[in-house]
């Protein structure tokens, strides 16, 4: 009887998880050449120098943990098309990305006066951050 219920309570908890989002594993020079998987986008998140780059600024991804950033260091996700939320420990609200098949997508994190600040890059600044940056793998 115990184990039936030990079993029908990990199916409730299974069955209430949300999906998590897609991560492709690629090495730094991949990602650096900006292509998408076939049906979808990449979300890149570059944290440069600011003001704090000692401490590790943790990413989350809809209902996940995805990457801990540090000074000059990139992750990148890939995603299907439609909005998802990006979230970072300390910052005042999530940032809601809206990912475009085919394209890659680009956010500068932060941390400034101990809050993280999350602001889009246009594709011409992201991609030279991203250049410029030690790509983090995401969590899988």
């Amino acid at each position: 009887m115990r184990s039936a219920i030990f079993v029908l309570s990990c199916a409730a908890i299974l069955g209430a998880c949300t999906p998590n989002p897609p991560v492709t594993t690629v090495t730094d020079a991949d990602a650096k050449r900006f292509g998408t998987n076939p049906g979808m986008g990449a979300l890149y998140v570059v944290r440069t120098n600011d003001e704090m780059s000692a401490y590790g600024l943790d990413l989350g991804l809809d209902t996940r943990s995805i990457a801990t950033l540090g000074q000059n260091t990139y992750t990148r996700v890939d995603l299907p098309s439609g909005p998802h939320t990006l979230t970072c420990r300390g910052a005042r609200a999530p940032l809601v990305v809206q990912i475009m098949s085919g394209q890659p997508t680009f956010i500068d994190a932060a941390l400034m006066q101990g809050r993280c600040v999350m602001t889009p890059l246009d594709q011409a600044a992201g991609r030279n951050r991203v250049l410029g940056s030690q790509l983090m793998p995401p969590r899988s």
